[in-house]
């Protein structure tokens, strides 16, 4: 039994409008069509106010972010897919930082009919990154300032870490130390 279920039937409006991401579906010259609420809500606009105007131009007001959307769509136009993390701009000027983005052809039947453009806010992805290098640069500091040495293993007993004391005490260096079975160093 052959699925004939066309683009314009309730299901992949349906699957569009419910996507957690933001979704823009544009013409080939970048002019949208159709956005999902999430885009409204991401970019604080009402459907009505968006649909017909061009894309970059929605997310990217100002000159310089507007030259830089357009780079971006050059790159699309020569590759056929843009996969990026960049900053983008909201109705009211705001900026939200970081934001992910890919954009797709949409190919029906082998013939080109626009494009997909998928936003999503990665700032909380990001801040948890930053935290934890944040954390994990404290934790470096402190073991590279204790006076003991300190090494630390693989279960098969391969040096993954040796503090300055520990290469000091030894007259190594880090990567001298690092990937050595522990049995060299007794």
């Amino acid at each position: 039994m052959k699925n004939d279920i066309s683009l314009n039937s309730p299901i992949y409006k349906t699957l569009f409008e419910i996507s957690p991401e933001g979704l823009a579906f544009c013409d080939q010259s970048g002019r949208i069509l159709m956005v999902n609420d999430e885009f409204c809500r991401m970019f604080g606009y009402e459907r009505e106010e968006i649909v017909g105007r061009n894309l970059d131009e929605v997310v990217a007001q100002q000159a310089s972010s507007l030259d830089e959307a357009k780079k971006r769509g050059e790159e699309y136009s020569r590759s056929g897919i843009l996969q990026i993390e960049v900053t983008r701009q909201k109705k009211d000027g705001d900026y939200f930082l970081p934001v992910s983005v890919v954009t797709t052809p949409v190919m029906v039947d082998g013939s080109h009919h626009g494009s997909l453009t998928i936003y999503r806010d990665i700032s909380e992805r990001r801040k948890r990154e930053d935290e934890i290098r944040i954390s994990e640069a404290k934790l470096r500091g402190i073991l590279e300032s204790h006076p003991e040495l300190i090494l630390r293993f693989t279960p098969d007993l391969v040096t993954t870490y040796a503090n300055k004391t520990y290469c000091d005490y030894h007259g190594i260096t880090y990567e001298d130390a690092v990937g050595r079975p522990f049995a060299d160093s007794i």
